[in-house]
Protein backbone atom coordinates (compact mmCIF):
# COMPACT_ATOMS: atom_id res chain seq x y z
CA UNK A 1 0.00 0.00 0.00
CA UNK A 2 1.44 3.44 -0.90
CA UNK A 3 1.60 6.19 1.28
CA UNK A 4 2.34 9.30 0.80
CA UNK A 5 4.17 7.85 -1.96
CA UNK A 6 6.04 5.15 0.47
CA UNK A 7 5.10 2.19 1.52
CA UNK A 8 3.33 1.36 4.79
CA UNK A 9 4.28 -0.20 7.51
CA UNK A 10 2.97 -3.90 7.90
CA UNK A 11 2.45 -3.73 11.61
CA UNK A 12 -1.22 -3.66 13.39
CA UNK A 13 -2.16 -0.36 13.36
CA UNK A 14 -3.75 1.06 17.01
CA UNK A 15 -7.84 1.29 16.76
CA UNK A 16 -9.71 4.46 16.49
CA UNK A 17 -9.58 5.68 20.60
CA UNK A 18 -12.96 6.74 22.08
CA UNK A 19 -14.27 10.07 22.26
CA UNK A 20 -13.19 12.40 24.88
CA UNK A 21 -15.56 13.49 27.95
CA UNK A 22 -14.47 17.07 27.38
CA UNK A 23 -17.25 19.57 25.93
CA UNK A 24 -15.85 20.50 22.57
CA UNK A 25 -15.84 24.01 22.01
CA UNK A 26 -15.04 24.94 17.87
CA UNK A 27 -11.93 27.25 16.76
CA UNK A 28 -11.87 27.34 13.45
CA UNK A 29 -14.52 27.16 10.82
CA UNK A 30 -14.08 23.72 9.84
CA UNK A 31 -14.96 22.90 13.79
CA UNK A 32 -17.85 24.94 13.68
CA UNK A 33 -18.94 23.07 10.36
CA UNK A 34 -18.53 19.82 12.33
CA UNK A 35 -20.68 20.87 15.10
CA UNK A 36 -23.58 22.31 12.77
CA UNK A 37 -23.30 19.06 11.61
CA UNK A 38 -23.72 16.92 14.56
CA UNK A 39 -26.44 19.09 15.30
CA UNK A 40 -28.51 18.98 11.97
CA UNK A 41 -28.14 22.62 11.40
CA UNK A 42 -26.10 21.97 8.27
CA UNK A 43 -25.64 18.41 5.82
CA UNK A 44 -22.58 16.30 4.86
CA UNK A 45 -22.06 18.26 1.85
CA UNK A 46 -21.46 21.22 3.81
CA UNK A 47 -19.27 19.61 6.25
CA UNK A 48 -17.17 18.72 2.92
CA UNK A 49 -16.98 21.61 1.68
CA UNK A 50 -15.48 23.02 4.93
CA UNK A 51 -13.15 20.77 4.72
CA UNK A 52 -11.67 20.67 1.57
CA UNK A 53 -10.73 24.46 2.06
CA UNK A 54 -9.84 24.21 5.30
CA UNK A 55 -6.34 23.90 6.91
CA UNK A 56 -5.73 20.61 9.07
CA UNK A 57 -3.05 19.32 10.97
CA UNK A 58 -1.41 15.79 9.92
CA UNK A 59 -0.07 14.23 13.24
CA UNK A 60 3.57 11.94 12.42
CA UNK A 61 5.91 9.58 13.86
CA UNK A 62 8.83 11.44 12.61
CA UNK A 63 9.86 14.90 13.87
CA UNK A 64 8.97 17.14 11.01
CA UNK A 65 9.20 20.13 13.12
CA UNK A 66 12.41 21.91 10.96
CA UNK A 67 12.55 19.33 8.76
CA UNK A 68 13.72 20.37 5.18
CA UNK A 69 11.14 19.32 2.21
CA UNK A 70 11.12 16.06 1.15
CA UNK A 71 12.67 14.46 4.19
CA UNK A 72 10.87 11.49 6.46
CA UNK A 73 7.09 11.90 7.10
CA UNK A 74 4.80 9.43 8.62
CA UNK A 75 1.21 10.11 8.75
CA UNK A 76 -0.50 8.11 11.78
CA UNK A 77 -2.47 5.48 10.86
CA UNK A 78 -5.27 3.63 12.69
CA UNK A 79 -7.79 1.05 11.77
CA UNK A 80 -11.25 1.75 11.92
CA UNK A 81 -13.07 -1.45 11.69
CA UNK A 82 -10.56 -2.99 9.12
CA UNK A 83 -10.50 0.11 6.93
CA UNK A 84 -6.96 2.41 7.20
CA UNK A 85 -7.51 5.36 7.67
CA UNK A 86 -5.19 8.38 8.01
CA UNK A 87 -5.54 10.74 11.29
CA UNK A 88 -6.02 14.27 10.80
CA UNK A 89 -6.86 16.82 13.61
CA UNK A 90 -8.85 19.93 12.69
CA UNK A 91 -6.00 22.14 14.67
CA UNK A 92 -2.84 20.76 17.04
CA UNK A 93 -5.03 21.55 19.68
CA UNK A 94 -7.17 18.46 18.53
CA UNK A 95 -4.05 16.21 19.33
CA UNK A 96 -4.91 14.97 23.01
CA UNK A 97 -7.75 12.77 21.26
CA UNK A 98 -4.99 10.87 19.38
CA UNK A 99 -2.37 10.88 21.75
CA UNK A 100 -4.03 8.00 23.60
CA UNK A 101 -4.22 5.50 20.88
CA UNK A 102 -0.86 6.62 19.70
CA UNK A 103 1.06 7.71 22.14
CA UNK A 104 4.34 7.97 19.43
CA UNK A 105 3.36 11.34 17.66
CA UNK A 106 6.89 13.51 17.03
CA UNK A 107 4.90 16.18 15.47
CA UNK A 108 3.37 16.92 12.67
CA UNK A 109 2.66 19.57 9.73
CA UNK A 110 -0.47 22.27 8.86
CA UNK A 111 -1.25 21.67 4.84
CA UNK A 112 -4.57 22.42 3.27
CA UNK A 113 -7.00 19.37 3.49
CA UNK A 114 -7.08 19.12 -0.37
CA UNK A 115 -3.08 17.54 -0.07
CA UNK A 116 -4.48 15.49 2.65
CA UNK A 117 -7.12 13.92 0.15
CA UNK A 118 -4.53 14.00 -2.93
CA UNK A 119 -2.01 12.40 -0.99
CA UNK A 120 -3.98 9.29 0.59
CA UNK A 121 -4.00 7.29 -1.80
CA UNK A 122 -7.18 5.22 -3.36
CA UNK A 123 -6.58 2.51 -0.19
CA UNK A 124 -6.62 5.19 2.95
CA UNK A 125 -9.69 6.83 4.27
CA UNK A 126 -9.15 9.82 6.38
CA UNK A 127 -10.00 10.18 10.51
CA UNK A 128 -10.72 13.76 11.47
CA UNK A 129 -9.90 14.30 14.94
CA UNK A 130 -10.13 10.86 16.18
CA UNK A 131 -10.60 10.68 19.83
CA UNK A 132 -12.79 13.54 20.12
CA UNK A 133 -16.87 13.42 20.19
CA UNK A 134 -16.73 15.96 17.06
CA UNK A 135 -15.41 13.73 14.52
CA UNK A 136 -15.53 12.78 11.21
CA UNK A 137 -14.47 10.24 8.57
CA UNK A 138 -13.72 9.84 4.80
CA UNK A 139 -13.50 6.16 3.63
CA UNK A 140 -11.42 4.56 1.42
CA UNK A 141 -11.85 5.24 -2.23
CA UNK A 142 -13.80 2.78 -3.35
CA UNK A 143 -14.88 3.04 -6.71
CA UNK A 144 -12.64 3.22 -9.74
CA UNK A 145 -13.20 6.84 -10.75
CA UNK A 146 -11.14 7.59 -7.41
CA UNK A 147 -14.67 8.95 -5.45
CA UNK A 148 -15.01 8.98 -1.76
Amino acid sequence: MKLFGRRAPAPALPRLPAPLPDVFEPTTPLEQALVDHATGRIDRDAVLRAFSTARVFVPSHDDVTNAEPGSSFRPVLLDANGDVVVAVCTSALRLRGLLRATPDVASGIEVEAAWVIEHAGAELGIVLNPGWSVAASLPPRSDSHGER
